[in-house]
């Protein structure tokens, strides 16, 4: 393992099982699960066949993806290793850093998605060469990524936040864009607000609330997105 793997402290915020504990009550609040199922719907549209997770987490997304016959991932935390597991014994799931590569073949996915973790977690070349290395041609490759850089305090380090330079990136490897969707135009907003947060949970239980919450969230994102979710094909 490198020492980057090692030391980065976004890597180290999901180590334990209050770290595990944390996360399953986090997509329990339905404000998350709103962002949740916006994510969902999305990857959805476009993942097929056999998928990789990168950054499995708790599994969210196995059994919300309408076409996808086969599941597996990684993750740096074992926690959240063991957790899949035991929730979706049919998923191959391993333990894994990104920052040391993926342990699968090349093409050996028809879907390979990345949510939530290129953000903070940095070194995106090398990242998403591994994961264009898995895919198959014509293949699909899904990441979300801000829209702007900004710098975030974690575990007493300041850690840089969607700091890359994505295009040039994108631009030295094989991978066509298909789709870019623009999402989190009001949901951050309100998630970062403590008394916003509060009340949009306790109102989004009821199902037309929630529905006017991601109404809102896509029309915001239009015009002033925190992220974008990104949909390329393995050329």
């Amino acid at each position: 393992m490198t020492e980057a793997a090692k030391t980065h402290p976004y890597s180290r915020s999901f180590l334990g099982g209050e770290a595990v504990r944390a996360y399953g009550r986090k997509f329990d609040l339905a404000l998350e699960s709103v962002r949740h199922n916006i994510e969902a719907e999305i990857i959805g549209r476009w993942a097929s066949g056999s998928l990789f997770d990168c950054s499995i987490g708790s599994g969210r997304f196995i059994g919300a993806l309408p076409n996808i016959e086969r599941y597996a991932g990684m993750d740096y935390s074992q926690d959240f290793v063991d957790l899949v597991r035991g929730r979706h014994p049919h998923v191959e799931v391993k333990q894994g850093n990104l920052l040391d590569g993926i342990d699968q073949p090349d093409a050996a996915f028809d879907t390979v998605i990345c949510i939530r973790t290129l953000s903070a977690l940095g070194h995106l070349e090398p990242i998403l060469l591994e994961a264009t290395r898995i895919l198959k041609r014509g293949g699909k490759l899904i990441f979300d990524y801000g829209v702007e850089p900004s710098n975030l305090e974690m575990n007493g380090e300041v850690v840089p936040i969607d700091a890359e330079s994505l295009e040039e990136i994108l631009a030295g490897l094989p991978l066509s864009p298909v789709e870019q969707v623009p999402l989190d135009g009001v949901l951050v907003g309100i998630k970062r607000n403590r008394i916003l947060n509060r009340a949009a949970d306790a109102a989004s239980r009821f199902e037309l609330v929630r529905m006017a919450l991601a109404s809102a969230d896509r029309l915001a994102s239009r015009l002033k997105p925190a992220r974008v979710l990104h949909v390329l094909e393995r050329r």
